[in-house]
């Protein structure tokens, strides 16, 4: 059973579209577990807020708001700049469960795949969903990568063979040297 105090917050965020939040946050989305909805008892919350551009709001101010926003909190720490989450401010709730907000602006915040998954709450003008979309072009399927290498690995080691058993070494070198490029 996730916690009913994440789900709370989660809820407020939905249910207000975010129009209890100050006019400096462009945007705001919901990640990891709850965004794919696959919560549990385990799970964290992860927020993403985005600050306007030509807002003269801190990373600090933010933080500070977001946790008022938050309600209450027994625990805090950040913000903390965290390489492709941006600037991280965690909350820990009265019955343990964590809320993990991650502040950028449009300098700071990353494209990246795990974004591809944000449930975007909030988006004023469009920026983050922008975002989101792109992040997705950016999802691999690994299998298909590994089965590549495999074939390409195998492939390659048999032009070495043949070569080799024609007597062409110096063919059979350029393929096994091929085989480090890929």
């Amino acid at each position: 059973m996730p916690s009913s105090s994440l789900q709370r917050l989660v809820d407020r965020l939905v249910r207000t579209v975010g129009e209890d939040l100050p006019l400096w946050i462009e945007s705001a989305s919901i990640a990891g577990s709850y965004a794919r909805d696959e919560r549990d008892e385990h799970s964290d919350l992860d927020l993403f807020f985005l600050i306007a551009p030509g807002s003269d709001v801190t990373v600090n101010h933010a933080a500070d708001t977001l946790i008022d926003w938050v309600g209450d909190v027994v625990l805090r720490r950040g913000p903390v700049l965290v390489p492709h989450f941006g600037h991280s401010i965690t909350a820990v709730l009265p019955d343990l469960a964590v809320c993990q907000m991650n502040v950028n602006t449009r300098e700071t915040i990353e494209l990246n795949p795990m974004r591809s998954a944000s449930r975007i709450v909030l988006d004023r003008d469009g920026y983050m969903t922008s975002l989101v979309e792109q992040s997705k072009s950016m999802l691999v399927d690994i299998s298909k990568v590994y089965h590549e290498h495999f074939c390409y690995f195998w492939i390659r080691a048999l032009y070495a063979f043949r070569s080799a058993q024609r007597g062409e070494l110096w063919r059979a070198i350029e393929y096994l040297a091929d085989m480090r490029k890929a």
